[in-house]
Order: structure tokens, then sequence, then C-alpha cells
């Protein structure tokens, strides 16, 4: 998942009323009220609710009363696109803390946007586990999923985000395929992955140096798993960006 940028809005009337979000986008109502059709159901959207619109759902929705809301826009958010439509979290608060970073701040260094990913990562993370009944204890699952995102480039394995998490094997294993349908050692080949393309569009490094920097210490074991994962060489992906 990679943030793209978030802003303030106030709407009397929405700019698109029905169809589909040019890019991915959530949305975190701060006043007002509007009504969004889904899948042929009606929701009342109202202030603290969280809406997540990905880019494959289509809508029709009317303001009721003039909105105030945050729009955060992300790309790379497959895994969770099942997840569209009216978002409840137990802790809104924490919710609308994570929103309000997301926004806060204009700057666009690599480092700060990533950042931001990994803080929308833990939102719809958190979510999920929700939604499959987990506890308050499962903040072991999203400290385990930061860890990932804050130490890509290291030696990682599954020992070690079972000392992070305070799961045993088993336990960890079975909690992230509930929570993201892969094992913990997939997903973190999945973010590495992510990183690694973020860094060939954002930086001039060397692929090779990329490759050791997003934890691959092999660079031909990079390029094949990244060609398998997108489907073009790292090399071809770079080029593709460059003007």
């Amino acid at each position: 998942m990679i943030f793209l940028d978030a802003h303030l809005a106030s709407r009397k009337q929405f700019e698109l009323s029905s169809g589909y979000q040019p890019t991915s986008a959530v949305f975190f109502l701060t006043d007002g009220s509007f009504e969004i059709e889904l899948d042929g159901t009606v929701h009342t959207v109202k202030k603290g609710d969280v809406i997540y619109l990905p880019g494959t759902l289509y809508f029709k929705r009317r303001v009721m009363e003039t909105i105030t809301f945050y729009q955060i826009r992300l790309s790379d958010d497959e895994a969770y696109a099942d997840m569209g439509g009216v978002l409840r979290y137990k802790d809104v608060t924490w919710v609308e803390s994570v929103i309000r970073l997301l926004e806060s701040s204009d700057d666009k260094s690599g480092g700060q946007e990533n950042e931001k990913s990994i803080l929308l990562e833990s939102l719809f993370c958190r979510l999920r586990i929700e939604r499959c009944g987990g506890s308050e204890e499962d903040a072991n699952l999203l400290r385990c999923v930061d860890y990932m995102n804050l130490h890509l480039a290291e030696d990682l394995d599954l020992s070690t985000l079972c000392s992070v998490s305070g799961y045993s094997k088993t336990v960890l294993i079975e909690k992230f395929r509930n929570a993201y349908g892969t094992p913990p050692m997939r997903h973190l080949i999945s973010l590495r992955l992510n990183e690694a393309r973020r860094q060939l569009v954002d930086t001039r490094l060397a692929i090779s140096e990329i490759a050791e920097r997003c934890g691959f210490r092999c660079p031909y074991y990079f390029s094949n798993t990244f060609k398998r994962h997108f489907g073009q060489s790292p090399g071809r992906y770079r080029r593709n960006f460059l003007i």
C-alpha cells in the first residue's frame, strides 16, 4: 500500500456524484452528513465515520448537510479492496489521530511517504483484525507489521517476528492468514518489493543497492522475484518512468 497525498476539504455537493474514484481513497468525515449507495445498499455517513472507496468500487452519493472531511489518496491497495465501504473502528480517536498525521505535513521526501504508507497499512490491518473478531491483544500483530516495515533491510526470520509479536510460530501464521490472507514471511517479501518499486522510481540508486536496502542479499534473486511479482524486471520497470 502506497500513500499518495491527503488534504482537508469542504463540499456542499460532491464533484463526482456517481462512478469510480480516479484513485483509491479514504474519507474521514469531520462534519455534516451524506448518503452513499454501494452494491445496492444505501448508507448514511455522519461525523466520525470512515469511508474507503477502492478504485474498483462503483458508488452513488449525495450530500445531505454541508460536509467537511479528510481525503487520503492511496495506491497498491488490492489486498484490501474487499473492505470497500463504510469502515467501523472500535477506537475512532486512534483513527482520527492517524488520519490527521497523514494530512499534517507537505513533506514529499521518500522517508516521509514511506512512514505514511506504514500508518495506512496499520489502519487497514487493525480493521481487518477487528472484522475477524480480534481483540485489543492483536495490537501485537500490528506491532509486528510495523516492525517489518521499519526493518526491511535486515535479515528477518519467523523467530524474530514471533519475538516481536509475542506469539508462537503457529499462532502468528494463523493470525497473519486471517488478517492478510498470506503467511508473515510472504507478506514481508511483498512489503520489500513495494519499497523496492518506490526506490526504483524515486531514487537513482543502483539496482543492486536498492535490493540490499530492501532486504534482498542476492541481486539475481531480487530480479527474479520482482519480475514474478510485477511482470517485468527492475530495470525495465525503472525505464518506464524515465522522462
